[in-house]
């Protein structure tokens, strides 16, 4: 197995490491200036996308409301009186298919339903 290793000697190696890595650190000046140039070359774009942006949806945004603030006309649509009879003849038609089939689903009488009394007095109005 590993021993451990003595206190001094773990020190060190610490000591060692640290300073490599300060050797290899960039310098505080040197990011800096790298971190600016990278920001002024990625930056002019934005803000000219953005602008367009907000100009789109403010065009967008007058389009809909001069759209809503046009007369709207509020005539309703003329039907021939012939038309209006059939479409009132088919309506009534299904409605009577529909009530037919509700009456014969609601009329079935189990075979033990005489077994069931009603909760209602028959006496009383």
């Amino acid at each position: 197995m590993n021993d451990p290793m003595p206190e001094e000697d773990l020190k060190g190696l610490f000591a060692r490491q640290q300073a490599a890595d300060h050797e290899r650190a960039p310098s505080f000046h040197a990011m800096r200036t790298r971190a600016l140039t990278a920001r002024a070359a990625f930056s002019p774009a934005r803000p000219a996308t953005w602008r367009w942006v907000f100009s789109g949806a403010a065009a967008c945004g007058l389009a809909l409301a001069a759209v809503l603030s046009l007369p709207h006309s509020t005539k309703a649509p003329v039907i021939a009186p012939d038309a209006l009879a059939r479409e009132f003849d088919a309506l009534d038609a299904t409605l009577q298919k529909s009530l037919a089939a509700q009456n014969e689903l609601t009329a079935w009488q189990s075979p033990t339903d005489f077994l069931l009394h009603p909760n209602h007095n028959e006496n009383t109005p």
